[in-house]
């Protein structure tokens, strides 16, 4: 899985930019995880929930990855530099690709350049009021 992600950053033509990345495959091996259902009343942050979620394993498993290179400077906003998620072709195995040995693999790369992001912050929810977010530097990758 690294090895394809530095294959795909060689592909880019800039690191500055969003790339939205499409790449379908089989995999000999892959691990996905998934996510607990959580309270409205929860402000665990959403890092540390990443620490404790579901793993789920498949051998030999066809699928696709859709995902997103994010340049480092937007590296608060999202996963930096890539935030890929699978699902089978038989629509049964999903969730966030966390390592997996791709066999065969077609790289579709979409451009999806832009000057920024839009961002909505959920000022009425009470959860999104009482979480403590913080930096970067301290807080998990998931």
């Amino acid at each position: 899985f690294e090895e394809l992600q530095d294959k795909v950053q060689s592909l880019l033509t800039t690191q500055n930019v969003p790339y939205a990345i499409k790449i379908e495959g089989t995999w000999a091996e892959i691990t996905v995880g998934g996510a607990d259902p959580v309270s409205p009343e929860d402000t665990t942050e959403l890092a540390t929930l990443m620490k404790v979620r579901p793993q789920y394993k498949a051998k030999n498993m066809k699928g696709t990855m859709v995902g997103y290179f994010t340049p480092s400077l937007l590296s608060n906003v999202d996963l930096s530099p890539f935030h890929f998620h699978f699902i089978s072709d038989d629509r049964k195995f999903a969730g966030h690709l966390m390592s997996g040995n791709l066999v065969n693999a077609e790289i579709k790369i979409y451009l999806n350049e832009k000057s920024g992001y839009d961002i909505e912050l959920l000022r009425e929810n009470s959860r999104f009021r009482q979480l403590k977010f913080q930096g970067k530097e301290s807080s998990a990758i998931y």
